[in-house]
């Protein structure tokens, strides 16, 4: 049942308002993951026909009396849009901001000279992609991507205002970045350029759905994160191996920490991946010569593609790896990809489904 604000006037706007929109499937969805009405209840609350005189008793299906709950800020009259008022609830959906436990995910930029910036300001301006969020900074401040910070925000309704551009309501605070503690909870800084990596990795795997792409970020983050602060994880092949595994499981939850167990193909014409029950012993030589600096990175990126450890996410994982390898070696982050070795990409693996 769609919830009722306190004023008679905006909550007859948005009950029509939305009890449109919340009858194509994918809006219900939506809608839903916000909160903005009950997932159980496949009826919604219609005005009646004397709402004009008396509001307050306004019914829904069944012509049982609605009673005002407290005020969603979904609900909050907020912009204008074609000459009509907006609440925010709407702005969200009209621009198919991702969401995630009612949460909704923006970007902004900041530049990394001048030290760490730990908040950002009330009416601080929001994109919703990393591209955006560098593109804005680096044009009004002059900066290239690899000079610009770009935080990821998971922002409920109450800290924002619609508009042409979403903004903060209020301040907020920031995380201190990739792979440290601290910080608010759904925020941290990536560069520009990781970022843009992370966007373009996801599609060209064509794994670039929201829920894919926030799992490269967060597994992108700890090993970034690894590697800088706990380099010592990495000598031993143990610690390598399972923090391997938690990366893949990040990249791909259907991983669940273990190696594939089912046969893997390349495409046609091409011979198959290692065959399953070989894999474990694979990968122990693998991350022995991995934590001995035995191969050079192109090297190892090789020889565990050819593996195929994981029933999906391979290529994203070896990517992470590889980079990792770099550092140790005494590079920077790499803010390129792997070399393409094979002449195609992850999207042409396919793990045959046990049916049994």
């Amino acid at each position: 049942m769609l919830r009722h604000s306190k004023d008679p006037y905006t909550d007859r706007k948005v009950t029509k308002r939305f009890a449109r929109l919340a009858q194509e499937p994918r809006i219900r969805v939506m809608l839903s993951d916000i909160g903005a009405i009950d997932p159980q209840d496949e009826s919604l609350a219609r005005p009646c026909g004397d709402e004009e005189k008396y509001p307050e008793k306004c019914t829904g299906p069944g012509d049982q009396a609605q009673q005002p709950v407290e005020e969603n800020p979904m609900d909050r009259v907020d912009s204008v849009f074609r000459g009509q008022t907006e609440t925010i609830g709407e702005w969200l959906i009209r621009h198919q901001i991702p969401s995630k436990s009612g949460k909704f995910r923006f970007y902004h930029g900041t530049p990394k000279a001048g030290g760490a910036t730990d908040e950002l300001r009330e009416g601080s301006l929001l994109a919703d992609s990393p591209e955006e969020a560098i593109h804005y900074t680096g044009r009004d401040r002059g900066l290239e991507p690899n000079q610009i910070n770009v935080h990821e925000l998971w922002l409920s309704p109450d800290e924002l205002n619609g508009g042409h551009f979403a903004s903060l309501r209020k301040a907020i605070k920031l995380g201190k970045g990739p792979g440290q503690e601290g910080g608010s909870e759904g925020s941290g800084a990536l560069s520009g350029h990781d970022l843009l990596l992370i966007h373009d990795q996801a599609r060209l795997q064509h794994a670039d759905s929201p829920e894919q792409i926030q799992g490269l970020t967060d597994a992108w983050n700890a090993a970034k994160g690894a590697i800088y602060t706990k380099p010592e994880i990495f000598s031993d092949p143990e610690t390598t191996e399972q923090l391997a595994l938690q990366l893949g499981t990040l990249i791909e939850p259907r991983n669940k920490g273990r190696y594939r167990h089912v046969p893997a193909t390349f495409g046609p014409g091409k011979p198959p991946a290692v065959d399953p029950d070989k894999v474990p012993r694979a990968m122990q030589q693998l991350w022995m010569a991995y934590s001995e600096q035995l191969l050079e990175p192109d090297e190892w990126y090789h020889e565990f593609e050819k593996v195929h450890p994981l029933e999906d996410g391979n290529g994203r994982l070896g990517d992470l790896m590889w980079k990792i390898a770099k550092v140790r070696k005494g590079e920077e982050w790499p803010n390129t990809h792997p070399p393409d070795l094979f002449g195609t990409d992850e999207s042409q693996f396919s793990a045959e489904k046990n049916k049994g």
